[in-house]
């Protein structure tokens, strides 16, 4: 018997995670520190046959590790599992990949998902009584679709030696995943509007292709508050004088393009 380290609830039988809300279980009244170990590992660790499965942008690293299953359909049509290493890097993906060798010295990249297309995160229990798996799911975009992907039995390991070292702390890992993929998004909608900002340089510019089109703009809406704001003449952002938040013409830009088709 013992008790879970999030939650309090008591953990029965052999179970590693709490049925209550999947995280792990504490051994006595203490956690053993064996039993567990983050996933996030320290990016010199890797060893380079790793950081050779993708093409890493500059200054980007490898920081998280972790091994399992995942559900694959087989070639008769069944359903059947692979054992497969997940690794992700900082600010971009997690990739997961197959060990090819036999001396597990080789990997071949079975799939990748970024983070800003991972939509939703499902953790759960599978399994009865006395045997229980942890079962996750990864809900993401794959172009105008959504696909998913389901890991078990997921475990950390020691970088070099492959070595399981404890069960994945489920919720750890579903609140990495939720920062990263926020960070993820946050940082290509900044990409966008940087974008945006070059193409269109100031309000000059804007009022120039209104007149194009026929159009004399004096005032526009404030998006925030809707109170009437003076265009101005140049500059590539204003304030309003009610509610102080910032315009920028590149989003006016965006919105006359919906409007005028």
């Amino acid at each position: 018997m013992g008790r879970c380290e999030h939650c309090g609830a008591e953990v029965i039988g052999t179970h590693s995670y709490c049925g209550n809300c999947n995280g792990p279980k504490v051994k006595g009244n203490s956690t053993d520190i064996n039993d567990c170990r983050s996933i996030l590992i320290t990016p010199s660790d890797l060893p380079k046959k790793y950081k050779e499965l993708v093409i890493l942008e500059p200054q980007e690293r490898m920081d998280m590790m972790f091994t399992g299953e995942r559900s694959v359909i087989t070639s008769n049509g069944r359903y059947g599992s692979q054992y497969i290493t997940a690794i992700g890097t900082q600010a971009r993906m997690l990739i997961f990949a197959k060990d090819m060798g036999f001396f597990r010295d080789k990997y071949e990249l079975v799939e990748s998902v970024t983070y800003d297309k991972i939509m939703g995160i499902s953790t759960s229990m599978e399994g009865n009584l006395w045997i229980m798996r942890p079962k996750v799911i990864l809900f993401f975009e794959v172009g105008e679709a959504m696909s998913r992907l389901e890991l078990y039995d997921l475990s950390t390991v020691d970088p070099f030696s492959l070595d399981i070292v404890g069960p994945v702390d489920l919720i750890e890992l579903k609140e990495e995943l939720e920062v990263r993929g926020r960070k993820c998004r946050e940082m290509n909608e900044a990409k966008k509007r940087m974008d945006r900002v070059q193409l269109v340089l100031d309000f000059s510019f804007l009022k120039e292709q209104l007149g194009k089109g026929g159009l004399v703009v004096q005032t526009i809406k404030c998006p925030t508050c809707g109170a009437n704001v003076k265009l101005p003449q140049e500059g590539n952002t204003t304030k309003c004088e009610y509610c102080h938040s910032t315009i920028y013409a590149a989003d006016l830009f965006e919105k006359l393009k919906v409007m005028l088709g």
